[in-house]
């Protein structure tokens, strides 16, 4: 199982970067279109460029998860489209000691993160769900309007993977593509464990 791991809003808290820095509000954030995106893709650029060691991870220990992950799939790739530079992301990954296969930025590559052949996209863009073939979705302001429905099968791992009866799923038996939604990569890691058994 090879895992697309995004960067910015899924292991890398931007968001708090850019209140805290540019002085955004949280408002901003509600939507995952912003008003202004070539000034907001300069703001991140400049928050990644000059300020990269104090953006914070989206959760405590994200080195020892991303380990976790690691140890029960057979790959895992940064996959981003961040503005910060190669040196920048690396810098960052390395002080929060996250390891990982490879690192494609694919906005430098001139390809989508769906032209990419994962099994598995770990990432918080709304416009991917029911476009890869399983897409973990953490829990964020702006793609909290992404449920069920269309082209792909929806689970959520609001709490746990466990069902409403207490019992483990195995998610990925049917041809359709899933979006699940979690709280912390540590339920993804607990799910694709159980998945893989």
């Amino acid at each position: 199982m090879n895992v697309a791991l995004d960067l910015d809003g899924t292991i890398a808290d931007l968001r708090s970067a850019l209140v805290r820095d540019m002085n955004y509000e949280l408002s901003a954030f509600q939507q995952w279109v912003k008003a202004d995106y070539e000034q907001f893709m300069a703001d991140a650029r400049h928050v990644w460029d000059d300020a990269h060691c104090y953006v914070p991870p989206t959760e405590p220990n994200i080195g020892l998860t991303v380990g976790e992950l690691q140890s029960v799939v057979d790959t895992v790739d940064i996959v981003t489209n961040t503005a910060g530079s190669i040196d920048a992301v690396n810098a960052w990954l390395a002080k929060h000691d996250v390891e990982y296969n490879r690192l494609i930025h694919g906005v430098r590559s001139g390809r989508s993160k769906q032209s990419y052949d994962y099994d598995v996209y770990i990432d918080d863009k709304p416009g991917m769900a029911g476009t890869v073939p399983v897409q973990y979705m953490p829990n964020r302001p702006w793609n909290d309007t992404v449920r069920g429905g269309g082209d792909y099968m929806y689970h959520s791992l609001e709490p746990s993977y466990l069902d409403s009866e207490g019992i483990p799923t195995r998610q990925f038996e049917t041809d359709a593509t899933w979006l699940i939604r979690y709280d912390g990569l540590t339920d993804v890691v607990e799910n694709i464990r159980y998945v893989r058994q």
